[in-house]
């Protein structure tokens, strides 16, 4: 397994913010360090956070005009007892 080339660099950031992300840093066990490239290493190489919010909306109305439209295959759950209803629900 390779082991990422590390370079040493420094910022200027606001104090609130840096004690904030020294205490989350803490409270997950973490390094300040650490915890600051996971954040970083999230941006850069993860889904746009709005691409996967649009498709999850997408799918919602999908899935919202199945049953409006009533294209799904549902069966009706028989509630007459617990056995008929969990064999109806093929448990």
């Amino acid at each position: 397994m390779e082991t990422a080339v590390k370079v040493s660099t420094s910022f200027r950031l606001n104090a609130e913010l840096v004690e904030k992300m020294k205490a989350a840093a803490k409270a997950s066990n973490r390094s300040l360090n650490n915890f600051v490239e996971s954040i970083l290493l999230n941006v850069m190489y993860c889904d746009n956070p709005e691409d996967v919010t649009m498709a999850s909306i997408e799918e919602a109305r999908k899935q919202k005009d199945a049953y409006k439209n009533a294209t799904l295959d549902v069966k009706p759950i028989d509630l007459s007892n617990v056995e008929n209803m969990l064999k109806s629900m093929g448990v």
